[in-house]
C-alpha cells in the first residue's frame, strides 16, 4: 500500500513544458480489474499502478486506495492477482 503514498509510480520531470498529472475521480472496481489485467500480465505493482492512474481510476487520495483494497477484497475470485497483492504481500 506504500507504493501508491509514495507515488513513485509517476516519473518526474524538471523540464518547463510538461503539463501536469491530471487524476481522474475514484473507480475503485475499475481500478482492481486494471490492476489485475497488469500482474496477470507479468507487471510490477507500480506498472498496474501507473496504467489505473493512466486510465484515470485513481483520485491520488488515501480514501480511494481504502476503496481499492475493499474492492478487491469484493473481487478476490475475479481478480486474484490483485488480490493477492493488496492482500497477502
Amino acid at each position: 500500500m506504500s507504493f501508491i503514498l509514495s507515488v513513485g509510480v509517476i516519473p518526474t520531470s524538471h523540464a518547463k513544458d510538461t503539463e501536469p498529472l491530471r487524476l481522474g475521480k475514484c473507480d475503485p472496481d475499475g481500478a482492481v480489474k486494471t490492476l489485475d489485467a497488469g500482474l496477470k500480465k507479468g507487471k510490477s505493482l507500480n506498472a498496474a499502478m501507473k496504467m489505473v492512474i493512466n486510465n484515470k481510476q485513481f483520485d491520488g487520495s488515501n480514501a480511494c486506495i481504502t476503496f481499492i483494497r475493499e474492492s478487491s477484497m469484493e473481487q478476490r475470485e475475479s481478480a486474484p492477482y490483485a488480490f493477492k497483492k493488496l492482500w497477502m504481500e
